[in-house]
């Protein structure tokens, strides 16, 4: 009899859930299936690059301001334009430095790179080495996914083997590494999934990124989600929960993961799929008007009529400021020169406050 009551106790504290979602959800805005960049941006400054010195750029990612200059990475190169798309020059090589991140260090006035060969390279923002040094991991066989700076900070996300306990023999790990501007270890993070008020969500499996949290400072990891089904349920129990559960995790010396990237008005999930565009999509909640977009492929740019944006990606800590590109005939209208010699065209953009 006992049991029995729980069953239904459960089973009714499911259907008010559901319930309570369910009516939750009707008083959003209608979900718009098209959103467009003027939702969510007043004004966007085009960049188009010159050409870099004979070597074509392609596949351009991870793009930051800093001084009047542009740094991004294309092929696991960083190159250094002016923000008029001026080509300045290239810091790295990719047959003695593969990049696979970086960093601006304002305070230092230096570039921080990482390299695939597990090495911190110090550059001046000029372009000039000044140091490198070596990673030491406490994983074996480790794969470094992530590179940030914040607050003069690098925070690393390693992958690997930890052999450091016998009796349980080698486990997979993932963890959050925090070094001091030289490369001192300070301390070690474990990723947790955070409880965002449904079972058994997972990792997707693609790259984790760390941000961190507008009102807090507290850092978080953001990967997105596969399951565009359940974002609008995962933010609004992150709109009622998410403080208590930031500070709770760092309580426990971990950092939550979580399927959106959370600006001041702007809550994002991106994900650009380049081997079926169709599968790109962008989540996008407004917490100010609290109504959402579920963009299927991308927004739309309606600024320079340069069609559907599979991808952008925000180029701060704290995702208030993104970039997208564009080139070949996606340019035709607005940039027609830029259209016929196969040029990129950088887009940025701060998002409404």
């Amino acid at each position: 009899m006992k049991r029995a009551f729980t069953y239904i106790s459960l089973l009714l504290l499911i259907l008010y859930a559901q319930y309570g979602y369910d009516v939750y959800q009707k008083s959003l805005s209608a979900a718009e299936i098209k959103g467009v960049l003027s939702e969510i941006t007043n004004e966007i400054t085009s960049i188009p690059l010159q050409p870099a010195d004979g070597h074509k750029i392609t596949n351009l990612h991870s793009i930051r301001q800093q001084g009047g200059y542009l740094y991004f990475l294309s092929n696991k190169t960083l190159y250094q334009y002016t923000t008029k798309g001026t080509f300045v020059r290239r810091i790295t090589h990719p047959e003695y430095t593969p990049v696979a991140g970086y960093a601006i260090n304002p305070a230092g006035q230096e570039l921080i790179v990482l390299s695939e060969n597990q090495h911190i390279l110090y550059y001046s923002m000029h372009g000039e080495l000044k140091e490198q040094r070596e990673i030491h991991s406490s994983l074996d066989d480790v794969q470094i996914t992530s590179f940030t700076l914040l607050n003069e900070s690098i925070y690393l996300i390693e992958e690997g083997i930890d052999n450091s306990n016998p009796s349980e023999g080698a486990v997979i790990r993932q963890q959050i590494v925090c070094y001091d501007r030289n490369l001192e270890h300070k301390y070690e993070q474990a990723i947790i999934n955070a409880n965002i008020g449904r079972p058994r969500w997972m990792f997707t499996g693609l790259q984790t990124t760390l941000y961190a949290d507008q009102d807090s400072g507290l850092m978080y990891a953001y990967r997105p989600g596969m399951n565009t089904n359940y974002l609008l349920q995962d933010t609004l129990f992150l709109r009622d929960n998410w403080q208590s559960l930031l500070v709770e995790a760092h309580k426990n010396k971990t950092i939550p993961a979580i399927p959106l990237q959370l600006g001041q008005r702007f809550w994002i999930s991106s994900f650009a799929d380049n081997r079926n565009e169709a599968g790109s999509y962008t989540f996008c909640y407004d917490k100010k008007r609290n109504c959402y977009w579920q963009a299927e492929g991308g927004f739309s740019d309606d600024y320079f009529q340069t069609g559907i944006i599979n991808h952008m990606e925000p180029i701060d800590n704290y995702g208030q400021q993104y970039a997208f590109t564009k080139s070949g005939e996606t340019l035709k209208g607005a940039f027609p020169q830029e259209a016929a010699s196969d040029t990129t065209v950088v887009f940025i953009f701060t998002l409404k406050a």
